[in-house]
């Protein structure tokens, strides 16, 4: 399921963990940035913050560097 930074289906996402009884291992919150290189500092949005209060998952993070062509 796919959260916005408004969080409009974020009491849909905790009820269906809730229900279906979803392990914590077996959920995961996968934050993806791109990069023109990587000496950037990559951020976590707030909202993310929010959503760990409510479902107690681990955070994966993933890079995709983007190299110019010249």
């Amino acid at each position: 399921m796919h959260l916005n930074e408004s969080l409009d289906n974020l009491d849909d996402l905790n009820i269906f963990c809730v229900r279906q009884q979803i392990p914590l291992q077996d959920c995961d919150i996968l934050i993806s940035a791109t990069s023109k290189n990587m000496a950037d500092t990559i951020t976590t949005p707030v909202f993310v913050n929010k959503v760990l209060k409510h479902i107690d998952c681990q955070i994966t993070f993933s890079f995709d560097v983007i190299k110019e062509i010249v």
